[in-house]
């Protein structure tokens, strides 16, 4: 199935596998359990832990629904046939297990009927697992020798964060104005560029403090910002290691600028024909044709709703 959404293509139906052993066209053939796997003793003071690994993979495309279901219909059965009820005749699969920590039961149908082995010593009982339900916290990793630590807009010019912003609207539009003013200039230069760049980052934090989202138009004009720095990467450069673009050749910066721009179009900048027509974005328009294609159609459909 192919087909669009405005301008938006959709992605075709791919051909759908589940794996599985097989040979040739005959699947789903097993003679069931050989050798001294036919009559499987069960340890009488452990319990049984089985990993099943399932693989559903789709080439070419996307599964369609019919996929989806019967995938998920292949899950029913499975565990509709591991159901404990259903296996209570065979012996060796839900014999309860003998436990020196297991709560006395009244249910004589759940009495323990096995007692330990009179000849391995009592087994110890576990620690108790502290914040099991809780995501660990990482530890942070350590600083290579010689690198440099990072550090939250440390690009931006001190004079700027010198002063007290306030998280408003205004502090935004100061910071944002500010880069304006660079990216504006014909003939910036590539320090110049990179500064813009650090200011257009602070602009938005600032905006995602007191709007809580950040800058659409931040966002966008950190994608021109980075365009313009693929065409001027030949520059001599102040710092080889500093943050931002400034240390970015050609490639990186036409890459970041499709990147951020994405980002823009997903955040609310839907002007379209801005972005057709914008002479910031040459490097992408010449260097990344289809991107910049897709992301045109982006803007498009979120404009009109689509």
């Amino acid at each position: 199935m192919t087909g669009s959404i405005g301008t938006v293509p959709l992605s075709p139906t791919g051909i759908a596998n589940a794996a599985r052993v097989s040979y040739g066209s005959e699947h789903d053939v097993w003679s069931g359990l050989t050798g001294y796997a036919k009559t499987p003793v069960r340890h009488e003071s452990e319990h049984i832990t089985i990993t099943i690994v399932l693989y559903n993979v789709v080439a070419g495309g996307v599964p369609s629904e019919a996929d989806v279901a019967a995938a998920i219909d292949d899950l029913e059965r499975l565990y509709a046939a591991c159901a404990a009820d259903r296996r209570a005749a065979i012996a060796f699969a839900n014999a309860p297990v003998a436990s020196p920590w297991a709560p006395a039961t009244a249910d004589p149908a759940l009495a323990v009927t096995s007692t330990p082995n009179p000849f391995l010593p009592p087994l110890p009982r576990p620690a108790a697992v502290l914040g099991g339900s809780c995501f660990p916290r990482p530890n942070p990793p350590p600083l290579p020798i010689g690198s440099v630590p990072a550090k939250p807009f440390s690009d931006v010019p001190s004079d700027v964060l010198s002063h007290h912003l306030p998280r408003t609207y205004e502090g935004f539009m100061y910071v944002h104005e500010l880069g304006m003013h660079l990216l504006n200039q014909p003939t910036a230069t590539h320090a110049q560029l990179s500064e813009a760049f650090a200011l257009f980052r602070l602009a938005s934090e600032i905006h995602t403090q007191y709007a809580g989202v950040p800058s659409p138009s931040s966002l966008y004009n950190l994608a021109c910002c980075c365009s313009r720095s693929a065409t001027l990467t030949g520059q001599s450069q102040t710092s080889p290691t500093g943050p931002g673009i400034l240390c970015r050749t050609a490639e990186e910066c036409v890459d970041m600028a499709c990147l951020w721009l994405r980002v823009a179009i997903a955040s609310g900048y839907h002007d379209h024909a801005h972005l057709k027509a914008d002479g910031d974005l040459h490097a992408v328009r010449a260097a990344r044709a289809g991107k910049f294609a897709t992301a045109v159609q982006m803007a498009e459909a979120l404009a009109t709703g689509v």
